[in-house]
């Protein structure tokens, strides 16, 4: 959001608030359907079980892409960057 030029900010951010709201609707919504693999929904402790090891699971596969494909920018020191006008 940061390398957009400040003209297009708010459509970034719009952009960036979108995929945030619908990734926590999918993510809650596998969280409740895992609530029901077994009968007596959460007094069921596998149910739990279950949701809480799909949300380790899924940090720790985002996580590791992080990782991976997380690449530091060059540094700019010396260097001058004239803003276009």
């Amino acid at each position: 959001m940061t390398a957009a030029p400040a003209e297009q900010a708010g459509v970034v951010g719009a952009i960036l608030q979108t995929a945030i709201q619908a990734g926590n609707a999918i993510a809650v919504s596998i969280q409740a359907g895992l609530m029901t693999i077994h009968p007596d929904g959460i007094e069921d402790f596998r149910n739990i079980a279950a949701s809480f090891y799909f949300v380790m699971g899924w940090g720790a596969i985002w996580l590791l892409l992080f990782w991976i494909f997380y690449r530091t920018p060059p540094p700019t020191e010396g260097k001058r960057v004239l803003a276009a006008h």
